[in-house]
């Protein structure tokens, strides 16, 4: 049968190189399914276990330069997910884009009193009802509050007027039953700087939570690689382990412990110069070869039969 061990890999993984190209791949890894997945889908945290591992794989090792990774990744995601994907999602989506499936004609008048008229038509046998709220997102998810306000019928439609802060952006959506609109974000109550502090808060409290989740990760693989290292620290010392490094194959990279004389590949087996096998105890007794009764190992004479024993 072909011998298929891992031969002792000097070769891509591990070099400079490959960390770059194993931070590169995590990072597009995890940007895409944040860019593709609806907030609050279990893919979120599934991001902060794949910047652990692709990583990883690719032998970047060390809890700072993992700590760094996480930092870099939660900055460039929150400034990513706000400048290219919110903040024009949430220009693109206005009130005329609310016209969808039975609702049409959206459209909303201002006040001037900080209240503003919003009108829609719409063919379902039931009026139809407002939701609002503060504008929130993540990346290209745009959600806000469940606030709700009754439609009242008017001419071939139904109005409602509502009173919004200013300087907050409020997400609308016209709903009856089973039946949605397209939302529609008020960006006309906003400054520009408003809607850029809307959406780095919003991509930074999202990109946080698997971020979070990658840092747990981290510092419980840390401890245990450390507790890991420091038990073969104590087994290498105790002559149970070879060195580290010295404890493969030359030949087919198999794991050879202390003792062995050939590998299960047939190749002989040399014990390392810096291995020191353990220290062999004395025997706490030997036996009185005049009387066969055991003595202790210090003794000069026998208890037993009073022999008297030379040095060696």
């Amino acid at each position: 049968m072909e011998d298929t061990a891992r031969k002792p890999y000097d070769g891509f993984m591990g070099t400079p190189y490959a960390k770059v190209l194993g931070i590169v791949l995590a990072f597009a890894v995890c940007l895409l399914i944040l860019c593709l997945t609806p907030v609050g889908s279990i893919l979120y945290l599934l991001v902060g276990i794949i910047l652990y591992v692709i990583p990883r794989l690719f032998h970047v090792r060390g809890f700072k330069p993992m700590a760094a990774l996480g930092i870099v990744f939660l900055v460039a995601a929150t400034l990513i997910g706000a400048f290219l994907f919110s903040i024009p999602t949430m220009e693109q989506h206005t009130v005329d884009g609310m016209d969808s499936g039975p609702f049409s004609g959206a459209a909303y008048t201002d006040n001037g009193d900080g209240t503003y008229t919003f009108y829609v038509e719409y063919s379902g046998s039931e009026a139809p009802e407002v939701t609002y709220g503060a504008a929130n997102c993540g990346f290209n998810t745009v959600y806000g509050g469940v606030q709700r306000a009754d439609m009242i019928p008017s001419g071939a439609g139904y109005t409602a007027t509502l009173e919004f802060g200013s300087g907050t952006a409020y997400v609308l959506q016209f709903v009856s039953g089973g039946d949605k609109s397209n939302y529609a974000v008020m960006t006309e109550l906003v400054t520009h700087g408003d809607l850029v502090k809307t959406a780095l808060t919003g991509n930074l409290y999202n990109v946080a939570i698997p971020v979070i989740a990658f840092f747990i990760i981290l510092f419980i693989m840390t401890y245990m690689w450390k507790k890991a290292e420091e038990m073969r620290v104590k087994m290498e010392a105790e002559g149970r382990l070879y060195p580290k490094g010295e404890g493969v194959c030359k030949e087919c990279g198999r794991i050879i412990l202390p003792g062995m004389t050939v590998c299960r590949c047939g190749a002989p087996i040399v014990p390392p110069e810096n291995y020191r096998p353990p220290v062999q105890k004395k025997a706490e007794h030997f036996e009185c070869s005049e009387c066969g009764k055991p003595v202790p190992a210090d003794s000069k004479t026998c208890p037993h039969c009073g022999a008297v024993f030379d040095e060696e």
